[in-house]
């Protein structure tokens, strides 16, 4: 039971082995608050302690757990704006030359960074790293809109090892999940309106930008491309479909992944078709196969109410 004098609404209640004494506690956060800790005493009631958390009270607070050390215990995780504190309950008394032998404070474990000096940790979720005795940790920056990747070098000192960009900025929290097995294997992001789910194991595709590509026409607007052999090299090329002055600006693809400019023309002059001009973007659709029947490949374009063939030479 609460003291009568208690006239707060919690934001969030947790359970968790604060003082790491092997019984679980309960842990009521307040905003602009003191940290309540209702601690289990074997055979006796629950004792009741308001601890001022490290950095002061905020305005959302909200913890995580995680074994930040590799000691077999949880630690608190009390977030301070761009960084998170690990925290446990100790007793005054347990403090070195303490003079307080009736009160209790948190003991800082560790301090995680992110990524930022302007970044703003929204939640945090411990993910088992293989065979590592330490968990990765997750932290949702809100202000980056980003996911933080950290784990604990060998020097024993967490570090920031990759961030992902989150496709919304909905989200609030976040939380480890175990879909198909027994132990944590993806994270689940959470929002008002958003839900997302990212898994963590299993095969994991990666786009990685090859080259680039900035026609060459004046003004050019390129709107689609279709891919095709048109060298008879045996390696597509690329069409694109440029709208602004109306060519088709062809483009090779070449054996080391480079975009190299091969041809380009006019497929019509804007005059030749004044009447019809803004009634669709022209030329607006381009097809790469054999249509002559020598066995090599043509261009083939829908231009206004025309089908032009370009045969390959």
């Amino acid at each position: 039971k609460l003291n009568e004098s208690f006239k707060s609404n919690p934001s969030s209640i947790a359970i968790q082995d604060v003082n790491h004494d092997g019984l679980a506690d309960i842990v009521v956060l307040v905003p602009y608050e003191k940290i309540k800790i209702l601690r289990q005493v074997a055979g006796k009631d629950f004792e009741e302690i308001d601890v001022a958390p490290p950095g002061g009270t905020v305005e959302q607070p909200w913890l995580s757990v995680a074994d930040v050390d590799g000691d077999g215990k949880a630690e608190l995780l009390l977030p301070q704006k761009n960084f998170l504190r690990a925290v446990v309950l100790q007793s005054d008394s347990a403090a070195q030359n303490s003079t307080n032998k009736g009160g209790w404070t948190f003991k800082v474990k560790e301090q995680i960074n992110g990524v930022a000096s302007d970044s703003r940790i929204i939640g945090a979720a411990a993910v088992p790293n293989g065979t590592n005795v330490v968990s990765s940790l997750f932290l949702l920056d809100a202000e980056r809109k980003t996911l933080t990747l950290c784990e604990r070098d060998s020097a024993g000192v967490w570090q920031v090892v990759r961030n992902l960009e989150l496709p919304v900025s909905g989200f609030s929290s976040l939380q480890p999940v175990a879909l198909g097995g027994k132990t944590s294997n993806g994270i689940a992001l959470l929002g008002l309106n958003t839900v997302a789910w990212m898994s963590l194991t299993g095969q994991a595709w990666e786009l990685n930008e090859l080259d680039g590509y900035e026609t060459p026409i004046k003004n050019g607007f390129l709107t689609d491309v279709t891919s095709g052999d048109l060298n008879n090299d045996g390696r597509k090329d690329l069409v694109f479909l440029e709208t602004g002055r109306n060519y088709l600006d062809l483009v090779i693809f070449s054996a080391n992944h480079k975009l190299i400019p091969a041809n380009r023309w006019q497929v019509f002059e804007e005059r030749t078709f004044r009447s019809r001009r803004g009634d669709s973007p022209e030329p607006r659709e381009a097809i790469v196969m054999d249509v002559t029947g020598d066995k090599r490949n043509d261009l083939i374009v829908l231009v206004h109410d025309r089908v032009l063939v370009y045969p390959q030479d």
